[in-house]
């Protein structure tokens, strides 16, 4: 009997080791105060990028004291494919700060323009460390108003709704 409770013990602790990350980058433990904080997916007349085009957006906040460099990390709009598109090499966000990311099958138009659009009609959408597993943060919603934008009703906090843009700033708290 007493073989039998080992083993297991065994497997599990080979099992820990494996999940470590050795890969050198900032432990998800270190990343609890970054959030996806607002998004705009029907965007017709609100904010334009740099292109002059009204494209679809989501805002990254860092309620940490500091800065985090996201290169490697991911964002994604297909919970099948975690790994989607891949956040650049060498993309801070500061502390207390906040990064617009356009979401708009447009990558020729910049290096934060992603290999996906969001959904007007609802869908997932997360941030995932550069592990390719950990969800840092998601949120799934449902249809969305053209030039609302649905975000934390305070920057990093758990209630969400529909608001004015504001994107690459705070949400009014």
């Amino acid at each position: 009997m007493q073989r039998l409770l080992f083993i297991p013990l065994i497997f599990l602790m080979l099992s820990c080791e494996d999940k470590q990350d050795t890969t050198g980058t900032v432990s998800p433990s270190n990343l609890d105060g970054l959030y996806i904080n607002e998004f705009l997916a029907s965007n017709s007349t609100t904010n334009v990028d740099e292109s002059g085009e009204y494209d679809d957006w989501l805002e990254l906040y860092n309620a940490g004291s500091d800065s985090i460099d996201l290169g490697g990390f991911f964002l994604t709009d297909t919970v099948d494919n975690l790994m989607k598109w891949s956040i650049p090499e060498g993309t801070i966000i500061s502390a207390a700060g906040f990064l617009l990311v356009w979401c708009d099958e447009d990558q020729e138009q910049g290096v934060l323009h992603t290999n996906f659009k969001l959904s007007a009609d609802g869908e997932f959408v997360a941030l995932v460390s550069s592990n390719g597993f950990t969800i840092i943060d998601s949120l799934s919603f449902g249809p969305q108003t053209a030039d609302v934008s649905y975000g934390r009703i305070s920057d990093g906090s758990t209630s969400w709704g529909e608001t004015t843009p504001t994107p690459n700033s705070s949400n009014g708290n």
